[in-house]
């Protein structure tokens, strides 16, 4: 009778050993998956050597954006900030979603971060924001979204230019 408990037990400590591995590797794959994407996410497009210059002329201002147009500073909009982050704080999907950063300014507003859900219960969500009375920037001028390996969580960037009234 001792040779058959030894037996289910060195089988379980070989099924927990492989299943530990297994798992090990999933997270391994996922942590690298994750990191890709996040460094797809924080690149930039290279500057146009137009905006260098402005850069440059205007090093000693303030850390505003430079509009592409005039080579004026633009001043950040930090209640449109405010409002863009109140708003997804207080959504009833608010769990879904984390935003990594907001930054708006008077030509455009960018907005980066991740959703886990699906994409319709997103794109519901965005659209909301667009209809709200005091969003000032339009339908989004660009929208990339990245799924991870599992497919749940979406990582996203949503460019908006500036509503110009004529």
């Amino acid at each position: 009778m001792k040779r058959w408990i030894y037996l289910l037990l060195i089988g379980f400590i070989a099924v927990a050993a492989y299943k530990y591995g297994y798992y090990q590797k999933l997270l391994a794959v996922s942590d690298k998956n994750t990191q890709r994407i996040l460094m797809r996410l924080q690149e930039k497009p290279e500057p146009d050597p137009v905006q260098v210059e402005t850069l440059t002329a205007t090093a000693g201002q303030s850390s505003a954006a430079v509009s592409p147009y005039t080579g004026e500073a633009l001043a950040d909009d930090a209640d449109s900030e405010d409002r863009v982050k109140e708003f997804f704080t207080l959504h009833p999907n608010a769990r879904s979603l984390l935003l990594h950063s907001v930054r708006c300014n008077i030509d455009g507003c960018e907005l980066t971060g991740e959703f886990t859900g699906q994409v319709s219960e997103f794109e519901l969500m965005v659209e909301q924001l667009e209809r709200q009375p005091w969003w000032r920037y339009g339908k989004a001028s660009q929208k990339n979204a990245t799924n991870t390996a599992k497919g749940r969580t979406r990582y996203f960037v949503l460019r908006y230019q500036a509503v110009v009234n004529s």
